[in-house]
């Protein structure tokens, strides 16, 4: 007896609701990293923008918003503890504040200085 396996060769058409069920998923997980909205709002959104066949074939809900918390975390994580002082670096959204002014006035290294106008 002999097996022979071909491979490309497929048996079923394009799902395209399978398609359509990943583009939700990328658009929601691009949504959750570039906006303040909220979790619930965002999954509410691409249910009333996909077809039924897509939003059939959509995770549950649980899974859908910790897929877009998990996408915010990534985005918003704190730097890696340095383990010396040379590697000790703060980026940039640590040296404004949250109306964008200077936070971070001088940073010699061993010496940082923070403050604002507003004093």
């Amino acid at each position: 007896m002999v097996i022979v396996k071909r491979t490309n060769e497929h048996s079923h058409g394009p799902d395209e609701q399978a398609a359509g069920c990943c583009e939700a998923k990328v658009g929601m997980k691009r949504k959750a990293r570039e906006s303040q909205d909220s979790t619930h709002h965002i999954v509410g959104e691409s249910f009333q923008t996909a077809s039924e066949g897509t939003a059939a074939k959509l995770p549950k809900l649980d899974s859908l918003k910790r897929t877009i918390q998990r996408q915010r975390a990534s985005v918003l994580a704190a730097p890696a503890q340095p383990t010396t002082l040379a590697e000790l670096t703060l980026p940039a959204v640590y040296q404004q504040t949250a109306k964008e002014e200077q936070f971070l006035l001088y940073d010699s290294g061993a010496e940082c200085q923070f403050s604002t106008s507003n004093i």
